[in-house]
């Protein structure tokens, strides 16, 4: 617990329930073996995300404002991500980079709404440092209570979420032209 120490909000009684492999949340590795390795699209595959308690939870943004994935138009990539995460925080050094004079990312120019979400905490200040951190304070959202609803495998996960809700593709990192071509191949 002492090195947890500096992650804010941290859920000790998760970490121990995180342990017990008969666990519901484990189940999903029963179809997983050696010879049926999912392919990376399959990573968090399940279909929750289309669930209203899903597209309806709330998300708090950097200032205190609500929104959720149903009120966002358009199509929209949700970003699941946790503190200390390197990964997530390559993204955002990636996407921080790609920011124009007006505020947008590559994905943002073509009609693709960002929403990267932290599930486990509600600490906006700290959040609000990594955004400062990479660039990105528009994008950065608290979900705390997110997981209990999603089927999370690992950070960072990505949906990308088509403008009728429903799921077009997943992942573990996003590439913005390959988004760009899963939301063609969907609108064909």
């Amino acid at each position: 617990k002492e090195y947890l120490s500096d992650i804010p909000d941290f859920d000790y009684e998760g970490l121990e329930k995180l342990f017990d492999m008969e666990s519901n949340q484990y189940e999903h590795f029963s179809r997983h073996d050696s010879k049926n390795i999912p392919p990376s699209d399959d990573y968090s595959s399940n279909k929750n995300i289309e669930k209203p308690q899903i597209l309806d939870f709330p998300l708090q943004d950097l200032k205190g404002n609500q929104t959720s994935i149903r009120k966002e138009e358009g199509s929209v990539l949700v970003d699941i991500w946790e503190f200390g995460c390197t990964g997530c925080y390559a993204g955002f050094k990636r996407l921080g980079q790609q920011i124009d004079s007006l505020g947008q990312t590559v994905l943002e120019k073509n009609g693709v709404r960002i929403l990267a979400i932290n599930p486990m905490s509600d600490n906006l200040d700290f959040i609000g440092k990594v955004a400062s951190k990479y660039h990105v304070p528009n994008l950065l959202y608290s979900g705390k209570g997110l997981t209990s609803k999603l089927e999370i495998l690992g950070y960072p996960t990505y949906y990308l979420i088509s403008p009728d809700k429903k799921m077009v593709k997943t992942g573990t990192h996003f590439m913005d032209e390959e988004i760009l071509q899963a939301i063609k191949q969907y609108n064909k």
